[in-house]
């Protein structure tokens, strides 16, 4: 069974087996700043899900932190690296964005009683968030079905012009290094201008959740990093007195502000610009040819690009050392697998916005992303089959930028609630002058939600009246749907 699979049957049998799921946690100690800034709480979360407030400075000492970690089964798609690296919560320079809404004058009431790291969803009756989608623009080319690749060839394929992105997620089956190949071809009579706005990979590994998380968080980085670089090339355009020179600090500066976990040559600062001819190949991802795969291994990346003509795009696994362009000509067509997550679709960029704020004041509510119903899934073909109609079940490739108002007299905390199995990932929360990247689970475990829907993870608390802005992407090896919750402080 493929673990990433959106799966409603899994979420449903979670809420039957809630009762004696939901209280089976480990006990864990999570470490919660004060207000001051100085006295370190911790936290002590017990399996009633209730949670007592412990200070260090006294002769109080938490319960003894379990570091057992129930794992999801052992099956192809779910590996665990127990002594990989932890990440931590990472701050993104602060950034001054245009958001719908003021500050209201409304007193707010601030409470004493610092957030749980962790809810108990039982104790609340949550509200609905209604968001919905404002825009969507750009074209989806997903590839990740064969998921498990074994024969070289043709993975996916399709047609793309304009505002565009390849998005691959494959594994190695196969006993030598492989790499992955992405190969553009004019069949037009008219030359193309290709611009490459950013191009992205991860390690490849056998850490699945490892692999889907940091891509997840270099996403939200580089796609902060571009917006900033193309208001700097826009202004540049606009303002005769702004010299060459300037920009190039400008663009120099955002390139070195970034964390160094992107890897080397896969900057923003450097945007590409060439000319793909009628009736040619070319190379897209060329670094991608210097990354070896080995059996068992992940590699996941993206590849966001405009071009002014229609092109068609080809996404390839071939031997290690192998010529790609060449080998493009002569590949076959690998067939999907049964959970075909493939082809072209419209929608790369989903922005989405609630007409209704968040009042702190009437309670808890909740945002459902990722099932089908509040949140739609993209449609699109898959060339390759005869443009037979494609559903991406998950959104898995798309990009999120979703627009919450707020008011209320109360603060609120806002947390993160897998539904649909086990997740590893990021999520961009900006608001008013806030502006941060948080790591789901954060530092604790390798992924939270599995087998039960009663995980959560705090974000932030935010004060009502400023729009709040949540950015993320699908994290590839996770599952969906997702909620965030917002919880009024008493």
């Amino acid at each position: 069974m493929k673990k990433k699979k959106h799966v409603s049957a899994v979420m449903a049998a979670c809420l039957a087996l809630g009762t004696w799921i939901g209280g089976a946690s480990p006990v864990q100690a999570d470490g919660v700043p004060s207000d001051d800034g100085k006295t370190i709480y911790y936290t002590v979360h017990k399996e009633t899900g209730e949670s007592d407030t412990v200070n260090p400075n006294t002769n109080d000492t938490p319960a003894k932190v379990d570091n057992a970690v129930t794992q999801p089964e052992k099956q192809k798609s779910v590996k665990i690296a127990t002594n990989e690296t932890k990440h931590s919560d990472t701050a993104v320079p602060e950034r001054k964005i245009k958001l719908l809404g003021q500050r209201n004058d409304t007193t707010i009431s601030v409470s004493n009683v610092l957030p749980s790291q962790r809810i108990n969803i039982d104790n609340y009756q949550f509200g609905t968030v209604p968001v919905k989608v404002i825009k969507e623009e750009g074209t989806l080319l997903l590839s990740d079905s064969p998921e498990y690749v074994s024969s070289d060839g043709v993975l996916a394929a399709g047609t793309l012009q304009g505002k565009s992105r390849v998005y691959f997620y494959h594994v190695n089956e196969a006993d030598q290094d492989k790499q992955v190949a992405i190969v553009l071809e004019n069949n037009g009579n008219t030359d193309s201008r290709i611009t490459v706005k950013r191009k992205l990979v991860t390690e490849p590994s056998d850490a699945y959740f490892k692999v889907g998380r940091e891509l997840s968080f270099n996403e939200l980085v580089l796609w902060q990093a571009s917006q900033e670089a193309d208001a700097e090339r826009a202004l540049a355009a606009a303002d005769k007195k702004y010299k060459k020179k300037q920009l190039a600090e400008k663009l120099k500066a955002i390139d070195a502000n970034m964390p160094p976990q992107l890897g080397k040559g896969l900057r923003i600062a450097k945007e590409e610009n060439w000319l793909l001819p009628s009736h040619s190949r070319k190379l897209l991802f060329e670094e991608l040819s210097n990354i070896p795969v080995k059996k068992d291994q992940l590699i996941s990346g993206i590849v966001d690009f405009t071009s002014s003509e229609p092109i068609q795009a080809k996404v390839l696994m071939l031997n290690k050392g192998s010529g790609p362009l060449g080998y493009s000509y002569i590949a076959p067509v690998q067939p999907m697998d049964d959970v075909e997550l493939r082809g072209t679709f419209h929608g790369v960029m989903r922005y989405m916005q609630s007409e209704t704020p968040y009042n702190s004041s009437l309670g808890a509510s909740a945002i459902t992303i990722g099932n089908d119903r509040e949140d739609a899934f993209i449609k699109g073909v898959d060339e390759l089959t005869n443009n037979k109609a494609m559903t991406d079940k998950g959104n898995y490739g798309v990009s999120y930028d979703v627009t919450i108002p707020t008011a209320g007299d109360k603060r609120f905390a806002v947390y993160f609630n897998p539904l649909g199995g086990a997740y590893a990932g990021s999520v961009q929360i900006v608001s008013g002058t806030h502006n941060k990247i948080y790591q789901v689970p954060g530092t604790y475990d390798e992924y939270i939600g599995h087998g039960t829907i009663y995980d959560t993870m705090y974000l932030d608390t935010f004060t009502p009246g400023e729009p709040i802005v949540l950015r993320f992407i699908p994290a590839g090896a996770s599952n969906l749907p997702v909620r965030f919750l917002f919880i009024p402080l008493d």
